[in-house]
């Protein structure tokens, strides 16, 4: 026998998923809203514990939907159904893939940033958008980067839009969030790390640099950058761009740089497959 048909929106499961979607205090703070079958694939690839797994009442009837049940019931997770009227409702994309799931990111540490002989460190100092965090993570898990620190003000990367945006990343990549300024220099210091903060156009050229070497980037805020009162001694840094070009998007300024420290680092050959965090 399957799992019951769930259609009232008071039902207990129901209420968790919304009260994670909508970042409520109210829930464990370890919890994030999984969607899509691309997400639940990285989030099973990566051992991230899935609570419960809420399908709609037609999934199934696809092949990548058949094998992905497969996993589902091997793994021994909470299944549950709802009709597609109430999956509609608990999904925030426009065209919902009949599948998500409540899963457990655990918080991380500095002390969970794993040891690289040449780490390579992203840090988010108050980026607002969800997405632009999410792209930001997904980019430093490409690059071979060892861990993301987020600085106050900055958007969670929990936020089910950075979660999307992340493309699975937020399940392989530790994200330590809440790290003061003081935080991120002592971490820089005890690891040897060379940081810089991007700057529009300030500082040394990225090419000319060193990024061979242990290498931190700070990215500021999409509209006000990085406070040079706050962030005071780490070099600038910046991205050559073509006369009259204003500024680049965060995210695509983050994607410069660190694969120009990936460039330097592995050149045209494959990634260290140790490189990248793993949780």
């Amino acid at each position: 026998m399957g799992p019951t048909l769930i259609s009232s929106t008071r039902n207990p499961i129901i209420k968790q998923v919304r009260l994670v979607a909508s970042g409520s205090r109210r829930v464990a703070g370890d919890l994030v809203l999984v969607e899509g079958l691309r997400l639940l694939g990285e989030a099973l690839r990566s051992k991230c514990e899935l609570q419960t797994v809420v399908l709609g009442e037609g999934f199934g009837t696809k092949s990548r939907e058949e094998e992905f049940l497969k996993r589902l019931y091997s793994s021994s997770v909470k299944i549950c159904r709802v009709t597609e009227k109430l999956l509609g409702q608990l999904s925030d994309v426009a065209a919902p893939q009949g599948a998500l799931a409540l899963a457990r990111v655990p918080e991380s540490t500095i002390e969970d940033i794993p040891p690289a002989p040449t780490p390579l460190l992203v840090c988010a100092c108050g980026v607002q958008d969800p997405g632009n965090m999410g792209t930001l993570l997904r980019i430093a898990w490409a690059a071979g980067a060892s861990a993301m620190i987020a600085a106050p003000g900055t958007v969670s990367f929990r936020n089910p839009k950075s979660i999307r945006a992340s493309a699975g990343a937020a399940f392989h990549v530790p994200v330590v969030e809440g790290c003061s300024a003081p935080t991120v220099r002592a971490v820089c210091r005890r690891l040897g790390i060379q940081a810089y903060r991007a700057d529009v156009r300030g500082g040394i050229n990225c090419w000319a640099a060193d990024l061979s070497r242990p290498t931190a980037f700070l990215l500021g805020s999409e509209g006000r950058g990085m406070d040079p009162s706050e962030w005071h001694g780490i070099p600038p840094i910046h991205v050559p761009m073509a006369d009259g070009v204003e500024s680049l998007n965060v995210a695509a300024a983050g994607a410069v740089l660190l694969f120009e420290a990936a460039r330097q680092r592995h050149g045209g050959s494959r990634f260290d497959q140790g490189t990248a965090g793993t949780t």
